[in-house]
């Protein structure tokens, strides 16, 4: 989407342009565990025996048998203006 707007008055120019993208998600996946980083927010919000949530992912290996990259949970909204 873009939008462009322009005023004169007199010797006075005004040009405005906004331009941007909605409904579009991007896949935010880190290498995690052994073999790289954890997101600081995931790691602090990670689903735990002693913090169970519906809401956030297990964090696991990509070896251990709850590793899953196939989730709505790592897309991100992408919208912008």
């Amino acid at each position: 989407m873009v939008v462009n707007l322009t005023a004169q008055y007199g010797s006075f120019d005004l040009s405005i342009l906004f331009q941007g993208a909605f409904g579009a998600q991007i896949p935010v996946i880190t290498e995690s565990g052994s073999i790289g980083n954890y997101l600081t927010y995931d790691y602090d919000h990670r689903w735990t025996v002693e913090n169970p949530s519906s809401e956030y992912p297990r964090i696991a290996d990509r070896g251990n048998q709850y590793y899953s990259s196939n989730n709505s949970y790592y897309l991100r909204n992408s919208d912008y203006v």
